[in-house]
């Protein structure tokens, strides 16, 4: 029996031994400076190592009962007291591994899932930061072929050529100016709607920025230094500012670049109304011959420039989409009435002008057969005032359908005139005007 009390106090102090190694082993394990897996890894061995041990635990628990069972009261309850705090180390043994493996185990998942969100923000930053790339490349494309300030002049000098020509007569927008116009046109719709387009783009992607930042914060909570995914978030939110800032710009100077030149038939028309009535109130009251000729003339030209502008103003009527976009429904429809305000208002005039001309024209041959009546001798001054009357032979045609040399009374003139002339009653009061003079 004492062989047998010696063999198990061995036993016991021999587990107590390893148990005391093993916690070592394991405080050692947790205060290296290695990786989690790596970490794990010898975890794993030593509960297993620790777990295995658990037979002997067993056989050194049937030795105590044995022992129990022969000794006193008092030495049995010793010896029971050992085998179950023997057990109580082993389990706690157990245990502090389960939790440093649970702990190694959280620290491996943390990690994975920073390293995921790290991995999946800076792909988010990188495919940003190509987006705005390509945007900034297309700003500079759509920027060198942007000649604003040159279609700005070309339209000026179009409408100041316009109004020179209705005044001083020696200029006309012929069929190449008018081609220019329109490409200016679609040049400048095109550059507009590239800016839009990049606009909406840049504004489509502010949703986008905001998650970088809801990403870059739940960043902060893991433990690891973010401070580098904080400086690219940074930079790339500060480019996305700056591009979006330079695509409004251009947006804005190439919208108002663009209203103005899709507005400007009803400039053109108010500049033309505005010669339109001065002539029509300069030739109101005629007295000299050579002034009207040169009236005639001036309104040949906006009669020409009207038709243009009859032209113009039907494209625009065709527009209304386009104008929608850019002015917006409210200001498109009002422009729309102000449209056709304006073609009524060019279409009065532009009777106003034929019937002035159609006047004029019958005041100026009034005039040339009293001269060529009163004084025949005088047929190459009346060939000069023909002459001045219209360069366009409006003259030389009015003389040989009226053929003044072959009529044989005043009487077939005046029957003759008034079927060539628009204006009968005018013509017919004068004619007879110069009969009662040459008698």
């Amino acid at each position: 029996m004492a062989e047998e009390h010696q063999m198990y106090q061995r036993d016991v102090l021999k587990f107590q031994a390893w148990l005391v190694s093993k916690t070592k082993e394991l405080n050692t394990l947790t205060e290296t400076e290695d990786t989690a897996e790596n970490k794990l890894r010898a975890l794993q061995t030593l509960d297993d190592n620790v777990a295995s041990e658990e037979r002997t635990l067993q056989h050194i628990e049937v030795m105590a009962e044995a022992v129990r069972a022969n000794t006193s009261p008092g030495g049995a309850d010793v010896v029971v007291e050992e085998a179950e705090e023997l057990r109580l180390d082993w389990q706690r043994l157990r245990q502090s591994l389960c939790e440093a493996g649970e702990s190694l185990k959280s620290s491996l998942e943390s990690q994975s899932q920073y390293q995921s969100r790290c991995q999946r923000l800076g792909e988010d930053i990188g495919q940003l930061r190509g987006l705005l790339h390509r945007l900034t490349r297309d700003l500079e494309t759509a920027r060198e072929g942007d000649r604003t300030g040159d279609l700005e002049t070309a339209r000026e000098g179009d409408r100041t050529g316009d109004l020179e020509t209705a005044r001083e007569g020696d200029r006309t927008r012929d069929l190449e100016t008018a081609r220019e116009g329109d490409r200016i046109e679609e040049q400048m719709v095109g550059q507009w709607r590239k800016y839009m387009n990049i606009r909406n783009t840049l504004l489509a992607e502010e949703s986008q920025v905001e998650r970088l930042k809801a990403q870059l914060k739940e960043l902060f909570h893991f433990s690891q230094d973010s401070q580098h995914l904080s400086d690219d978030v940074l930079a790339v939110v500060k480019e996305q500012q700056s591009v979006k800032c330079r695509a409004m710009k251009l947006c804005v100077e190439s919208e108002l670049g663009l209203r103005q030149v899709l507005q400007d038939p009803l400039h053109g028309f108010s500049q033309w109304s505005q010669v339109v009535s001065q002539v029509l109130e300069s030739s109101a009251e005629v007295s000299e011959f050579s002034h009207v000729a040169m009236l005639v003339q001036n309104i040949q030209r906006l009669l020409k420039h009207s038709l243009q502008l009859q032209e113009q103003l039907r494209l625009m009527l065709l527009k209304r989409d386009l104008l929608c976009s850019v002015f917006g429904s409210d200001s498109a429809e009002s422009l729309m009435t102000a449209l056709n305000d304006t073609v009524r208002k060019r279409e009065l005039l532009h009777n106003q002008l034929l019937q002035r001309k159609a006047r004029l024209q019958v005041w100026c041959v009034c005039v040339c057969v009293y001269i060529s009546l009163v004084t025949p001798k005088t047929n190459s001054s009346f060939g000069r005032l023909s002459f001045q009357f219209s360069a366009a032979n409006d003259w030389n045609e009015l003389q040989k359908s009226l053929k003044l040399e072959t009529l044989i009374s005043l009487t077939s003139f005046k029957h003759q005139l008034s079927e060539q002339l628009t204006d009968y009653c005018t013509c017919s009061l004068e004619v007879d005007r110069l009969i009662g003079m040459a008698d």
